[in-house]
């Protein structure tokens, strides 16, 4: 648990990463997701432990189209 990552401590945006590390391994880290996004670490970070409250649309979009997770838009809105 000290790393964010137990179960209980999993946002929407961490577990659908994780889901869609299972087929592209590069979502395996915050880093390489990041990567992919243009985005930080530390702001990916931030989505997916709930520290920034209002994750930008565009990053939501974005998130959603690379982990094939249309369900990330539907709870944005």
């Amino acid at each position: 648990m000290q790393n964010g990552y137990g179960k209980g401590n999993e946002n929407i945006y961490l577990r659908c990463r994780k889901e869609a590390a299972k087929y592209n391994e590069r979502l395996n880290s915050r880093e390489g997701a990041a990567e992919i996004l243009g985005i930080s670490v530390s702001s990916l970070a931030n989505y997916e432990l709930g520290i920034t409250k209002v994750v930008p649309p565009d990053m939501v979009v974005m998130m959603a189209d690379l982990y094939s997770a249309p369900q990330l838009k539907a709870h944005y809105c």
